[in-house]
């Protein structure tokens, strides 16, 4: 059942209220901090009080909010475009979920035979051509790749004697900087691809077959494994089916992270690492089952993310690190929010009339501190901003830690307080300025502040809270797509470019094909040229 539009009226109205009242200014019984597996979730300096929440849950009641979690965790068809259940979640359970054993019997199965395999690689016993492996390249685009390259880089503390490299790009320089250096014998690449029709991958195994071949390797079918759907299409590129890892339609590419797209990760950290991400996911996976919508850390942000599009007209998400380990969570969860969310119509087909998913982009701080905080403070287009803030450190720069958090806190108090006008006054008063000069500089140094963030703590970054990081926003995704009555799970949108794209590839390499565009053939004719010349 539809949000009404209603509904959105009254989160505008409410919100609005809020934030005229004052961020500032919440009362106890207005304030949200608690709890959810292994993070803290501080949601006091964001548009959202006793009131409104309770708003959202009695929406959520009037919605079947319940019945559709109860259906994703049960295996309904909830991905209704692609008639598809979407069992991400089976990936880290712990126990068979009933009617599901078959299932859950693969995925256990699946990742029994890929601890095997990566501790062959690890411990040195597999030796394609005599000589232990040390580097591993996995060769995946978008979920297939985002995913194991957020978790190898986050997660630098568990890397062990084999190095993981990862190309995505049909850019040949991505290909050739991932291999530079490396020596082809203790070479292992790692085919991801679901259907294994995917175009990057199978141009990027191509050319990687190749280098084997001129490397002289007596059997590059040996340096490969793969993970996919589709077995028979990779045992046709001379891959052995005893390292071909089973992939299935029930898990959409950007929720396939623990799959056997998690191959080249789990080579690269370890299975007990890799576990660890299973079990914080899981730890989530619970608590978004049972909390209570009013202290449920899915439920709370997606309502977030609602109040800010639709209820303030905010249409960017920043999500902000204050952990440089978590360099690349920005580029995953863009997958993960835009290509779940960034739909304009809904389950039925119908057009929709209000806005759905924001942009999504962020960085580390204290580095976004010198680049786009300007924009966030005195700027005209605002931002709903995720903090993430480590509480404890293994690095042993205690001082380092304590102004990396004092600036985390600073910044989120900036941007609720600001400062006024007349604050600005007195201080360029007290700096001995005239009048004048008071008058002329004191409304560039104006920040109104008033402005939202939430804060997510957690001790150190583990495996585990790097799972329970990653279910928070799955999470999070499937409630805001149940608001707007969006399916998540698909993404058709990105279809087109894909089919067009053969069309003008063959008019590149042709002449005598021409491109249905005439804008497209200006480009093509020049590509031409330079290919000629090259």
């Amino acid at each position: 059942m539809a949000s009404s539009i209603d509904f959105f009226k009254n989160v505008q109205k409410q919100a609005h209220d809020i934030v005229s009242a004052g961020l500032a200014k919440k009362t106890e019984k207005d304030r949200l901090f608690f709890n959810a597996g292994p993070l803290t979730f501080d949601f006091n300096r964001q548009v959202i009080n006793e009131k409104l929440t309770a708003t959202f849950v009695e929406e959520a009641e009037k919605n079947n909010l319940k019945k559709r979690i109860e259906d994703l965790f049960s295996g309904e068809l909830i991905n209704h475009t692609e008639k598809r259940a979407a069992l991400h979640w089976l990936l880290r359970a712990e126990k068979a979920p009933a009617g599901l054993e078959d299932e859950f019997s693969q995925v256990q199965d699946t990742l029994k035979l890929m601890s095997e395999f990566s501790n062959s690689v690890i411990n040195g016993e597999y030796r394609p051509s005599g000589k232990a492996i040390t580097h591993v390249v996995n060769l995946g685009v978008g979920g297939s790749d985002l995913g194991p390259r957020l978790a190898y880089d986050a997660l630098k503390q568990y890397h062990n004697n084999v190095e993981a490299r990862f190309v995505a790009n049909v850019d040949g320089s991505d290909l050739l900087d991932a291999l530079n250096g490396l020596n082809p014998e203790t070479t292992l690449f790692i085919a991801t691809s679901k259907t294994f029709t995917t175009l990057e991958t199978l141009e990027n195994t191509k050319a990687a077959q190749e280098w084997l071949k001129k490397s002289n390797i007596q059997n590059p079918g040996a340096h490969f494994a793969a993970a996919t759907s589709k077995p028979a299409a990779a045992e046709g590129f001379g891959m052995d089916p005893s390292r071909i890892f089973p992939m299935w339609d029930w898990v959409g590419g950007r929720y396939s992270l623990l799959s056997s797209v998690g191959l080249a990760l789990m080579i690269g950290i370890g299975p007990d690492a890799f576990n660890a991400i299973r079990k914080g996911a899981f730890e989530i996976d619970e608590h978004f089952k049972s909390a209570d919508f009013a202290k449920n850390a899915p439920f709370i942000s997606a309502a977030l993310g609602v109040i800010s599009v639709n209820g303030l007209d905010v249409r960017n998400h920043s999500v902000i690190a204050y952990d440089s380990r978590l360099n690349l969570l920005p580029n995953y969860l863009q997958q993960l929010e835009m290509e779940s969310n960034g739909k304009s119509v809904n389950r039925d087909g119908q057009a929709l009339d209000i806005n759905t998913c924001p942009v999504l982009w962020g960085g580390i701080g204290t580095n976004t501190q010198h680049s786009f905080h300007q924009l966030l403070h005195q700027g005209t287009i605002t931002a709903n901003i995720d903090f993430f803030m480590p509480i404890g450190q293994t690095h042993g720069l205690a001082d380092h830690q304590a102004y990396l958090q004092a600036n985390c806190l600073a910044q989120a108090e900036a941007l609720l307080h600001g400062k006024s006008l007349a604050k600005v006054k007195e201080e360029l008063t007290a700096q001995g300025l005239s009048e004048a000069e008071i008058e002329a500089l004191a409304p560039h140094k104006v920040i109104p502040g008033n402005k939202p963030c939430t804060i997510i703590g957690y001790k150190t970054l583990t495996a585990e809270v790097l799972g329970a990081i990653i279910a928070l926003y799955e999470h999070r995704v499937l409630v805001q797509s149940h608001f707007w009555d969006i399916n998540p799970f698909d993404q058709w949108g990105v279809e087109l470019g894909k089919q067009l794209c053969q069309p003008v590839y063959d008019s590149i390499v042709d002449e005598s094909k021409t491109s249905a565009d005439s804008f497209t053939q200006e480009w093509v004719n020049i590509i031409r040229e330079e290919r000629k010349s090259s």
